[in-house]
């Protein structure tokens, strides 16, 4: 029995239900009665209590023949002016008047909680108009409000959205999970066009244990069922006329129209959404919707979007898994190719070192050869007249060193375009490997670039060594030359 023929049956002794409607902020109903009488102000206001203080209660006694009785409100004393009234109008009445009880509820959100009268009616409000719009009224609802005191209900049920519960319980709602998590991951696998109006996810329909509602629970189904489609697919909408687009794009395109006359089979919704929360779970969020879509497309049945075989999560995961070892090998022969590069730009380093080397060694070895000859030659000559460099030689020897300047220079050059090259090389390849690996991965595989820092600062060093090595060696020789010949002067 609702509250309301509670409520009505005081007044009377037999009454029949003529209308009832309820929604998110209203209750009102409308009883025909027969043989009505007066009640004590006790009865009255012992059924009036039974409606929380934080909703109003206005109630309308209907006679044919005098003015209605109106009550407003469950305060002792408008009830008592109110039963006053009502009493003088049954005394007065005709025989062959009619009687009829019009209660109204106005339901207030202001704690949090929102009462509900009639659950089946609440629903049946709910569910008019099409899916688009049950959300719509839903996530207006959640706005303000987190707990639903439903007066016929024996057990305490919640979704991420609502705790549904009984007038006098004192179970308290938990935290919503992270939704904006839930939407970024959705909005980088697939477009629902109407994200800005929308803002469910789908275990606000997920109910932990079913309720004793039958019409509360199909609804939900409903609801659970194309949620976690908009997640699943490619691209859904939802059209200002209440009409559901859906399009999931696997081994074969499929799209399905649903409109508010259609009548959806909520029989796969357990299984969209056990692959919903396995595809939206931990790990990379792209590639395991797009396995999931191409398995969907393999086990639709008849084609039809809304209805899937059972256990295609589990067809899902024995594709996850083959497709996990692929990259796995993948993986490591990528990772086997960062190593073998990383090992040949340590060569290349070495490679560049041993060029400039090169050119040291060549240069260096050129004069002293060249001064050697000519020491040797003097010192042998008989016309030797102890006069080892001569203004000849000594002029010579200057124009060597500035050869010998010139390709130092040249060399050092060429040693700091080979290092930029090295190092252009090195960040090209590695951005190349940014569409294969996760940043961090490629950071971890390259060892945060401590390999290539090393060797562009080997390089460096180097540059530096032989620098100061071909400055001092020009240098000794221009002081033994100089000195040489300003003692043969």
């Amino acid at each position: 029995m609702i509250l309301a023929e509670q409520i009505t049956k005081v007044f009377c002794s037999e009454c029949t239900l003529v209308e009832i409607i309820e929604n998110n902020s209203n209750f009102s109903c409308k009883y025909d009665i027969s043989k009505p009488h007066k009640p004590n102000s006790i009865e009255l206001e012992t059924a009036l209590a039974l409606i929380p203080d934080r909703d109003s209660v206005n109630i309308v006694f209907h006679i044919d023949s005098s003015e209605d009785s109106v009550l407003n409100g469950s305060k002792k004393e408008k009830i008592d002016i109110f039963l006053s009234g009502l009493e003088t109008k049954l005394l007065i009445r005709d025989e062959t008047d009619k009687y009829s009880l019009d209660i109204v509820i106005n339901k207030s959100r202001k704690t949090g909680e929102l009462s509900v009268y009639s659950l089946t009616d609440f629903v049946k409000f709910w569910s008019t108009g099409g899916i688009p719009s049950s959300f719509r009224k839903i996530q207006e609802l959640a706005r303000d409000v987190q707990v639903l005191r439903v007066y016929e209900l024996n057990n305490d049920v919640k979704t991420n959205y609502f705790l549904f519960t009984s007038f006098n319980s004192d179970v308290q709602f938990e935290k919503h999970l992270d939704r904006s998590e839930l939407y970024t991951k959705r909005d980088k696998v697939g477009h629902f066009a109407n994200a800005s109006q929308f803002n469910f996810i789908p275990e606000d329909f997920s109910f932990d244990i079913l309720p004793d509602a039958a019409s509360l629970v199909l609804l939900f189904n409903k609801l659970k069922l194309i949620s976690s489609l908009v997640y699943i697919c490619d691209f859904s909408r939802f059209s200002d006329d209440n009409e559901i687009h859906l399009r999931l794009n696997g081994y074969r395109l499929f799209s399905k129209d649903i409109s508010v006359t259609d009548e959806i089979n909520s029989e796969s919704k357990t299984e969209y959404y056990e692959i919903y929360k396995w595809a939206f779970g931990e790990g990379n969020v792209v590639d395991k919707v797009g396995l999931s879509r191409n398995i969907i497309s393999l086990h639709l049945i008849e084609g039809n979007l809304l209805n899937i075989q059972e256990k295609t999560l589990q067809s899902i995961g024995s594709g996850y898994q083959i497709y996990l070892k692929e990259n796995v090998k993948q993986y490591i022969e990528i990772k086997n190719k960062l190593s073998e590069f990383i090992q040949n730009s340590s060569d290349k380093a070495s490679e560049i070192v041993k060029s400039i080397a090169g050119y040291y060694k060549s240069s260096i070895w050129t004069m002293y050869s060249f001064f050697a000859s000519v020491f040797l030659l003097r010192i042998l000559s008989k016309n030797n007249d102890g006069v080892l460099v001569t203004e000849e030689v000594y002029y010579l020897f200057i124009a060597f060193s500035i050869i010998n300047i010139i390709i130092m220079r040249y060399a050092l050059k060429e040693l700091d375009e080979e290092k930029d090259r090295f190092i252009e090389i090195y960040l090209s390849l590695k951005d190349r490997y940014t569409d294969l690996l996760l940043p961090e991965d490629l950071l971890n595989v390259l060892n945060d670039d401590k390999q290539h820092r090393s060797d562009v600062k080997y390089i460096e060093n180097k540059r530096k060594s032989f620098r100061t090595l071909w400055d001092r060696s020009l240098s000794v020789i221009f002081i033994i030359i100089s000195v040489l010949w300003y003692i043969g002067k």
